[in-house]
C-alpha cells in the first residue's frame, strides 16, 4: 500500500516539477520580448515603412496591446519546442522500448514535414 502511494506521489512531484519550471521557463521568456517589443515591433515593420507605408493606431491601447500580443506570440513560438520536450520526457519511462521506437519515427516524420 506505502508503495503505490509513494509511487503516485512521485508521479505528482514530477509533473508539478516539470510544470513548474516550463511556467518560469515560458514567464522569463514573456518578460524578455515584453521588455524588447518596441524594438521587435520596429524590426518587424521596417520592410513595409521602407516601401512607403505607414502605421495607422485607432486606439489609445492599442500600441500597448500590440506589444503584448506580439510577446505572447513569440514566448508561444520560442517555448512551444521545451514544452514538447518536457510533454516528451514525462511520458518516456511509461512507454515500451517498441513504443518509443514507434514515436521517434513519427516524430522525425513530423519534423520533416513542418
Amino acid at each position: 500500500m506505502w508503495s503505490v502511494l509513494t509511487d503516485a506521489t512521485i508521479f505528482w512531484d514530477e509533473l508539478r516539477w516539470r510544470i513548474g519550471v516550463s511556467a518560469c521557463v515560458s514567464l522569463f521568456l514573456f518578460s524578455f520580448f515584453l521588455y524588447f517589443s518596441a524594438d521587435l515591433v520596429t524590426w518587424l515593420l521596417h520592410w513595409p515603412l521602407q516601401g512607403g507605408m505607414t502605421v495607422v493606431v485607432l486606439d489609445l491601447f492599442e500600441s500597448w496591446y500590440a506589444g503584448w500580443a506580439l510577446a505572447g506570440y513569440a514566448t508561444i513560438w520560442v517555448s512551444l519546442p521545451w514544452w514538447c520536450l518536457q510533454v516528451w520526457l514525462f511520458v518516456l519511462p511509461a512507454l515500451s522500448a517498441n513504443e518509443r521506437r514507434s514515436y521517434r519515427g513519427w516524430l522525425v516524420v513530423a519534423l520533416c514535414s513542418w
